[in-house]
């Protein structure tokens, strides 16, 4: 779950996507209070898998 840093609801839609070097970035707007915000999300591989 991933918190909207202005009122702390738990939902959340994505409007825009772009990869990254890191991973994704993703650009959220809150379904409770409509605040806009940014995340990335990166991939974690485990030692010896891939």
């Amino acid at each position: 779950m991933i918190a909207c840093p202005k009122c702390g609801a738990g939902s959340s839609r994505v409007v825009k996507t772009k990869p990254n070097p890191e991973g994704q970035w993703r650009r959220r707007v809150c379904k409770k209070c409509g605040g806009k915000f940014s995340t990335t999300e990166t991939v974690k591989t485990k030692p010896g898998s891939a």
